[in-house]
């Protein structure tokens, strides 16, 4: 069996765990492409009445990287199977001389199902991703025209500068729709990113962690000394401090609504923890953006310098302190591989020096005297 079989037969235990109706196939011999097979009603032009055993092409080719797609496909086609919503139009699988091909408009209303068809809708922070995400994206597409690569990079190239983190904002909407409408990948869309790259935090800007009680000690408003506190302590995002559950304190826990969910973290210096047991009684937005927006203003006003400057300080800690990589990346709430390219500079001297430091330790050398 080999790696797209295998996780073609996972996504399908998945599938059936779950109920959902709808099982995966690959089909074709020369080329493979997935398809969905499932009891699905008479197509349009069917004399058939009641609904039969029948096959979806999902219009994608078996690859490692389409099944995961595929698989959202088939929880979303089961979702409307179960409802009897089920229409053949919305996909490519059904057409004929009458129907005209399916505009923009019609692959981001697939784009949304197959979205929401693995998240919680009454999660905030899932509803502002994708509106911040993609939805303040894509609705400067032209909703009628057909849906094509040239198309797409146009749009790509009038709405963001290269180099910036908008251009890999609308180059990941373009991606994810030429897979909703089972069109080919795009390395012209991928080369479109080659100038964005994520900045390094350079740890001589940083305030010591002396200059941090020096200046949490000059804020005169409590509420918002507790905020400093906070956010110098655990290391948190600034929209995270609206958020937290204090019930294993000094332990605390962001909330499932935040930017990367529910995570523990625990205070490097337990002393600091000190500060911020007794918790205010501040008015905080159910938007996860207005929230990290006030904190980040009054910073600016107060303070002088970014709140995520505290964020960055307790992770040039956790490399003082010896913490493994992969440890410091769980505690501040992101993956191993965004922690080392944003935090690549301390952790590779770290790294450096304390094998240096070993060498010397272990050997019996000694410095010849005088």
């Amino acid at each position: 069996m080999d790696e797209i079989e295998r996780r073609l037969e996972l996504a399908n235990q998945r599938l059936k765990a779950g109920s959902v109706g709808v099982k995966l196939y690959i089909r074709g011999r020369s080329e493979k492409w997935l398809y969905l097979r499932a009891t699905f009603p008479p197509k349009p032009e069917s004399k058939r009445k009641q609904p039969y055993q029948q096959w979806l092409a999902l219009k994608m080719r078996a690859q490692t990287g389409t099944i995961k797609e595929a698989e959202l496909t088939a929880r979303a086609v089961g979702l409307d199977l179960a409802r009897n919503t089920f229409d053949w139009r919305k996909f490519s699988d059904w057409d004929d001389a009458k129907t005209e091909p399916k505009t923009i408009d019609h692959w981001i209303e697939q784009m949304e199902r197959l979205w929401w068809a693995t998240r919680d809708k009454d999660n905030p922070s899932h509803h502002n991703t994708w509106r911040v995400g993609y939805s303040s994206c894509l609705k400067w597409l032209p909703p009628k025209e057909e849906l094509t690569e040239a198309l797409l990079i146009d749009w790509v190239y009038e709405h963001s500068e290269p180099g910036s983190r908008r251009r890999v904002q609308y180059v990941t909407c373009a991606q994810r729709l030429l897979k909703v409408a089972g069109l080919p990948d795009s390395v012209m869309l991928k080369d479109l990113c080659g100038g964005q790259s994520i900045k390094p935090v350079n740890p001589r800007s940083l305030p010591t962690d002396a200059e941090i009680v020096q200046k949490r000690g000059e804020i005169k408003d409590e509420a918002w000394r507790w905020v400093f506190s906070v956010l110098a302590t655990y290391g948190l995002r600034p929209h995270e401090i609206a958020f937290l559950d204090w019930s294993q304190y000094p332990t605390i826990r962001t909330h499932a609504r935040t930017k990367t969910g529910e995570r523990a973290i625990e205070p490097l210096y337990p002393e600091w923890a000190e500060w911020c047991k007794d918790v205010p009684d501040l008015e905080w937005d159910e938007n996860n953006d207005k929230n990290g927006t006030k904190v980040t203003k009054w910073f600016k006003r107060h303070i002088g310098w970014s709140a995520y400057n505290l964020r960055h300080s307790y992770v040039r800690r956790c490399v003082e302190f010896g913490l493994p990589v992969d440890l410091a990346a769980r505690l501040l709430g992101h993956d191993t591989s965004l922690h080392v390219a944003v935090y690549q500079q301390w952790i590779g001297e770290a790294t450096h020096l304390n094998a240096i430091r070993n060498v010397i330790k272990k050997s019996e050398k000694t410095a010849p005297s005088q």
